[in-house]
């Protein structure tokens, strides 16, 4: 493996990740609430020009098109699967998907209006490379990341294991990556997983619990909800 290439046990682990029904379900969730959490910190801008890095199997993609979200839609992602699956889907603003290598982007400098990078640096390796290509493609960058830096962060490493998560985030040590790499902080807000999420993830009555425990809390006191409960956390950021 070089340096600037992410690990082959993680193509590996993603190879045939996107032929599960389950996780494609699970996607299409997820993708209606990220699309919600971009336009929340985006705050009405509309980008011209977008490109998804680690777009996964496309249903973000999906779902900004939909919602005519973007001029025109860029992707690129490590899986072969799921660069396979986001081509059959037949996106209408899906001008290109390319499979890369985790770090280098083939797209010339600030060649985007905006990029964007949804639970992707959790897995990534070199994490300051990884955003230093985002700010080199892109002066608008939308990043989000689950917030599992809670006082149970060992059982969130045993966890994330399995889905090849190694780097664990509070919300100031995502500030200060995003800060030290030369990235200004526009906007930054906390989430919980959507009510749908939760439900598809816990059953009807258990995952109403527990989304409104975490909404709650995160209301109440969101400094200390996210010590003992994963939230997740959308910034977006210009270059500094």
């Amino acid at each position: 493996m070089g340096k600037n290439t992410v690990d082959e046990s993680l193509i590996a682990m993603y190879s045939n990740y996107y032929e599960s029904d389950d996780i494609l379900q699970k996607r299409k969730i997820t993708a209606v609430q990220t699309l919600e959490h971009i336009q929340a910190v985006l705050n009405g801008h509309l980008p011209g020009k977008l490109l998804d890095v680690g777009c996964g199997e496309g249903s973000l993609m999906e779902q900004m098109s939909h919602k005519k979200f973007a001029d025109k839609l860029y992707a690129v992602e490590v899986s072969k699967s799921g660069v396979e699956t986001t081509r059959s889907k037949n996106i209408p603003e899906l001008v290109e998907i390319l499979e890369f290598d985790g770090y280098q982007i083939p797209y010339p400098d600030k060649f985007f209006d905006l990029a964007v990078s949804i639970h992707v640096l959790e897995h990534v390796e070199h994490e300051r490379l990884f955003i230093t290509e985002l700010k080199r493609v892109s002066n608008h960058i939308v990043i989000e990341v689950p917030l599992e830096h809670t006082i149970r962060v060992s059982e969130a490493m045993k966890l994330g294991q399995q889905y090849g998560h190694i780097n664990f985030y509070t919300v100031d040590t995502f500030a200060n990556l995003l800060n030290t790499c030369g990235l200004k902080i526009e906007a930054i807000k906390v989430f919980p997983s959507s009510v749908e999420l939760h439900k598809h993830m816990y059953g009807n009555f258990k995952g109403l619990l527990k989304y409104f425990l975490r909404k709650s809390a995160l209301s109440i006191a969101p400094s200390l909800s996210t010590k003992f409960m994963t939230y997740l956390c959308t910034v977006y950021c210009t270059a500094a």
